[in-house]
């Protein structure tokens, strides 16, 4: 028999999160062209605006110069170094508090990471179904405040 609080979660894990309307840029960190096809694409038709960056070194010095302000952050662990040396983990640990980041990865144990995955506000191992990818976004994009408007 079940009990009514499994029936509560098993609700809950099946929802469907939508994208939230005051949230719209997402910055996407990935080497991989056909990822960056995918992802991008999939994003786009969910509503957000994506900006697509190959490397946490470049995307590091243009959050130091301001020219980036993005939402929300969905990362590959691994991509092109440069004179930082950032990996998605590097890069979590520098920018985390800022910004909420996503972790996709085809690295399982850093997607499975433990302590790690305290940085980001959700791992995703890759090939991750698209579903899943826009539900994930959705769900933490939704967790993301709405700006207060002064009065």
């Amino acid at each position: 028999m079940n009990s009514p609080t499994a029936v509560v979660d098993a609700r809950t894990a099946k929802k469907k999160h939508t994208k939230p309307t005051h949230v719209n840029n997402i910055l996407l960190i990935e080497d991989e062209p056909t990822f960056q096809l995918l992802f991008k694409k999939a994003l786009t038709k969910e509503g957000y605006e994506v900006h697509v960056m190959d490397s946490h070194d470049a995307v590091h010095d243009l959050l130091l110069r301001g020219e980036l302000s993005p939402d929300l952050i969905l990362s590959d662990n691994t991509t092109y170094t440069g004179k930082h040396n950032l990996n998605g983990i590097s890069f979590a640990a520098k920018y985390g508090a800022t910004y909420p980041i996503i972790l996709c990865s085809a690295e399982e144990d850093i997607v499975n990471g433990g302590k790690t995955n305290s940085q980001f506000k959700a791992t995703l191992q890759k090939p991750v179904p698209l579903k899943h990818l826009l539900d994930t976004v959705n769900r933490v994009a939704s967790d993301i405040p709405a700006p207060t408007i002064k009065r």
